[in-house]
């Protein structure tokens, strides 16, 4: 937990620092927030409500920057048939499903 704290903080911290155009900063923050998400997912510090927890914490990184995914909840977990597929995808190096179902989200597409 220690670790993924002090990822977080760094990884924010960097962003901020960044002057970028509006698109370029909401693809960097949903990679941030993805990023985290899954590193949240496999520390798996809970008996249980990891997934909450780690889906709250990608809620507040994005929403730090005003972006908010329609399509995400934090209970139940996203109703999208590939969620879990995504997050697999996104642990074997494949971090694009993940990443365009959270920007599609927040665009509203």
């Amino acid at each position: 937990m220690a670790r993924l704290a002090k990822s977080t903080q760094e990884a924010i911290v960097a962003l901020n620092q960044l002057a970028r155009p509006p698109h370029e900063r909401l693809v960097a923050a949903v990679a941030l927030a993805c990023q985290i998400l899954e590193l949240a997912l496999r520390i798996h510090p809970y008996v249980n409500g990891n997934g909450h927890a780690a889906r709250f914490i990608l809620l507040a990184i994005l929403g730090r920057y005003d972006y908010w995914p329609a399509r995400w909840t934090i209970d139940p977990r996203p109703g999208h048939p590939d969620y879990v597929n995504m997050i697999v995808a996104y642990r074997n190096g494949n971090p694009r499903p993940l990443e365009e179902f959270i920007l599609k989200s927040i665009i509203g597409l």
